[in-house]
């Protein structure tokens, strides 16, 4: 079996090809100057996003946040993230959900 690519580095990555339907998980993996694309929602817990360029259509930084009732515990369709690492990654396509707090934060440090 060969061993899954977790480390990208100068690389265009689309979410969608590194997870499946049975396991829509990311853990522990690294983007160093990549340009990653969406379409996707993503779940981060415990991720760091360091000089980052989120491009969001027409500026509008709410479009790309998806607030989720803390009480939830589950969410379909969307690709959890743990422990992740962006460095200066440019973002396309790229919508993040989480709970009021964290979508505040996500808010702050877009917009």
């Amino acid at each position: 079996m060969e061993p899954i690519q977790t480390r990208f580095a100068d690389s265009d990555v689309r979410l969608t090809e590194l997870v499946s339907p049975e396991h829509p998980v990311l853990t522990e993996f690294s983007f160093v100057r990549c340009h990653v694309l969406g379409p996707a929602i993503v779940v981060p817990s415990g991720c760091s996003f360091v000089s980052c360029r989120w491009e969001v259509p027409g500026e509008d930084v709410s479009a790309m946040l998806w607030e989720v009732d803390p009480s939830r515990e589950r969410l379909s369709g969307a690709i959890a993230l743990h422990g992740c690492t962006f460095e200066s990654c440019r973002l396309s396509g790229i919508g993040i959900a989480g709970s009021p707090s964290q979508i505040e934060q996500f808010r702050e440090a877009v917009g």
